[in-house]
């Protein structure tokens, strides 16, 4: 009797065991048809290589974005502003920045770059510091553009991809890109 009763135990174990995976395989399996078959907002990305080089005192415009070397005292300086033109559109930019130090903040490969980040109101301001990307190598800069077509704001999260020297006397903006699909995040350094 001992026998049966535990034979019958370890077969219930196995029937449980089985049952379990399969489960697990077809939640999985499914799961990932769904994500693999998701075309509702493909990420649609645009990708351009910048290739700027500014040194000393210089400033120039990519979009509409201008990045500039500037003087103060016997020191240099960098950074980025936005052209704001309501004659160009009904849209704007916003960077992701240190609310505190107003500097941009510095984003690493693969970084995601979305809603959930912590967006604050630029449009008061458009100067900002990227003094913190001194000797840091190649980073990014985080950016959302927005615009109102039908009363709504609708956003689009980018990045663009900067070296700036040590000293701030040489800053080279080396590529950036968008995507295109509202409201879909973007990874800093992501091209497709």
């Amino acid at each position: 009797m001992k026998k049966v009763f535990s034979f019958h135990l370890l077969t219930m174990k196995q029937i449980i065991l089985l049952l379990g995976f399969g489960a697990f395989l077809v939640l999985n399996i499914s799961c990932k048809k769904k994500s693999d078959t998701n075309t509702n907002n493909p990420d649609k990305i645009y990708y351009s290589t910048v290739d700027k080089i500014l040194i000393k005192e210089s400033a120039d415009t990519v979009d509409r974005f201008v990045f500039e070397i500037y003087k103060v005292g016997d020191s240099l300086r960098t950074r980025l502003r936005y052209v704001v033109d309501n004659i160009l559109g009904d849209g704007g930019h916003e960077l992701l920045y240190e609310v505190n130090s107003g500097n941009i903040l510095l984003f690493n490969l693969n970084d995601v770059i979305s809603g959930q980040n912590r967006w604050d109101d630029t449009i008061t301001s458009n100067n900002f510091s990227l003094n913190n990307f001194s000797g840091q190598g190649n980073k990014y800069i985080g950016f959302r553009n927005f615009s109102f077509p039908d009363g709504k704001t609708r956003y689009c999260y980018g990045w663009y991809q900067i070296m700036n020297s040590i000293n701030n006397d040489t800053l080279k903006i080396i590529d950036m890109a968008v995507n295109q699909t509202e409201g879909n995040s973007i990874k800093a350094g992501q091209k497709k």
